[in-house]
């Protein structure tokens, strides 16, 4: 429960996380490929000529990429968890003011605007949660 409730303050720092490792694992894809063979004409003088090929080898995957898609797998089943637990607040302000804040990182300002609350309403119903959690 500790760690679904860390996760829960950090769901923002999750999802970006998450958006990090998406581009470099797009980044990372493409590993280059090159070799050099050699041929010649089928006509005399048969000179032998040398040809570089280049291409993306798409049947290597780098061990940094495999890394990062076996982190990006794990930060998404944090995620998921942290989602459930969100849908099971009882109390649809309390789940607000956690979206709100924890997840989108809003000011408790706004997020008391958008509360119809006080900062000081909102703040409290807050810490009253994470205590109760924690």
């Amino acid at each position: 429960m500790e760690e679904l409730a860390k996760n829960l303050k950090d769901i923002a720092k999750i999802r970006r996380e998450i958006k990090g490792l998406e581009l470099m694992i797009h980044s990372n894809r493409k590993t280059m490929a090159t070799d050099v063979v050699s041929g010649s004409s089928d006509e005399f003088p048969y000179s032998v000529r040398h040809f570089r090929i280049e291409g993306v080898d798409q049947s290597k995957e780098s061990a940094l990429q495999v890394k990062l898609r076996h982190k990006k797998k794990k930060l998404e089943r944090e995620l998921l968890k942290v989602e459930k637990y969100l849908d099971q607040i009882e109390d649809p302000e309390i789940r607000q003011i956690v979206r709100l804040r924890d997840e989108l990182g809003m000011s408790w300002n706004d997020v008391a605007a958008k509360c119809g609350s006080t900062i000081a309403a909102v703040k409290m119903k807050h810490k009253r949660f994470l205590d109760k959690i924690f």
